[in-house]
């Protein structure tokens, strides 16, 4: 009783040896009055109220150069989601006035 055995020549570890950090994206201009850019490249953007409710969705292959109007949401504080071609999640602050 009470035997323990390890198998194999390899020390199991919980890493990675290829992480891409994506993380730390810019909103601009922030604040916002009619349309805002992002200086990453990504496919998914989520924007949700200071409340966590989900506003829009938008999907599809965006690159820096893209502009979101954001002109018909109500002036106030949203998260700004969006992830990333890997897979990667990165969210950010937007202040709409």
């Amino acid at each position: 009783a009470g035997q323990f055995r390890i198998f194999g020549n390899t020390p199991s570890t919980l890493s990675t040896t290829s992480f891409e950090d994506v993380a730390g994206f810019t909103i601009y201009p922030n604040p916002v009055n009619n349309s805002f850019r992002i200086n990453k490249d990504f496919n998914v953007l989520d924007i949700y109220d200071i409340t966590g409710k989900h506003i829009r969705s938008l999907k599809g292959s965006f690159t820096t150069s893209d502009s979101f109007d954001v002109s018909d949401l109500d002036q106030s504080m949203y998260l700004i989601k969006i992830e990333h071609s890997n897979g990667q999640v990165s969210t950010s602050k937007l202040i709409k006035l």
